[in-house]
């Protein structure tokens, strides 16, 4: 573990917030200044990271995909046809999903995705905070209206055309610094103050292009606040694929581990597995 590491962030944390998690089943890791190698890989430009993470499939050939053995993508995930397609899509198909299942606007999730005492704690209303990005923001009310500050543009970053609709009829009317977007091209002339993103990294093909592009996009004074869901899943692909096993840069951080693979794709009951690293919470400043 690095020096600069610590296993339980301590430093604004409320204990409002504590109290809504428990302990046993996450680790919050807090980067105070730099990591062991402090020089992030560039072999690709901001263009060329936006045009890998961003490509998917068009609508059509989606239903192509989709009808060749009959997928049904439920938002929660736990069907076998989620493992087969897991093991077998592309990126770009993988992507799709994401973006043309309207089955994921049907699975309910509570509002206010973001607790207000989080928000609080973490002082994301701050001065320095003018552009905050959500990457991933998910249904429903993921940031409560009554508490976004005026002063702040909220981007929030969901691939599914259905949620991203009905979220920018949700903060129409009250929040126009709130926007809504459904690609990395749409906001890459934005430098981001603050980037937060919680179950999603967990999710997406290209993972250490994900990371690359997020730590990009961040102004020099950034922070950034993941939480990553370690737990077996049918619809978690890190470290499953080669594209989604973390490098030696980003592996400094000691995202986790889910244990997954192709000779363990039965989704094993995860009573079998250490529940003591399942969600990380991993929080660094701009180095």
């Amino acid at each position: 573990m690095s020096k600069h590491l610590k296993s339980y962030y301590q430093g604004d944390m409320t204990n409002k917030f504590r109290i809504g998690f428990k302990k046993n089943l996450e680790m919050i890791k807090c980067f105070e200044s730099s990591p062991i190698t402090t020089k992030i890989p560039k072999d690709k430009s901001l263009d060329e990271l936006i045009n890998l993470v961003d490509k998917s499939l068009t609508l059509e050939q989606y239903k192509k995909f989709r009808s060749k053995k009959n997928y049904n993508f439920i938002g929660e995930g736990d069907n076998q046809r989620w493992n087969d397609c897991n093991l077998n899509a592309t990126p770009e198909e993988w992507l799709s999903i994401y973006k043309y299942s309207d089955e994921y606007n049907n699975f309910k999730q509570a509002p206010n995705r973001i607790p207000q005492e989080w928000v609080k704690g973490h002082n994301v209303w701050g001065s320095n905070f003018k552009n905050i990005l959500d990457f991933g923001a998910g249904p429903g009310e993921p940031w409560s209206i009554k508490s976004i500050d005026s002063n702040v543009n909220l981007y929030l970053l969901e691939a599914n055309l259905s949620i991203a609709n009905n979220l920018k009829e949700k903060y129409k009317w009250d929040c126009d610094n709130v926007h809504v977007v459904t690609s990395f091209q749409e906001i890459k002339h934005i430098k981001f103050n603050y980037i937060y993103s919680r179950d999603v990294i967990e999710h997406v093909r290209n993972v250490n292009e994900h990371l690359d592009l997020l730590y990009h996009l961040g102004a020099e004074d950034a922070c950034y606040f993941y939480k990553i869901d370690g737990q077996p899943n049918p619809v978690h692909v890190l470290h499953l694929h080669n594209d989604t096993k973390i490098n030696d840069f980003w592996q400094q951080f000691e995202l986790p581990k889910i244990g997954i693979g192709p000779s363990n794709i039965q989704w094993l009951n995860p009573s079998s597995y250490d529940w003591n690293a399942v969600f990380t919470w991993i929080r660094f400043r701009k180095f």
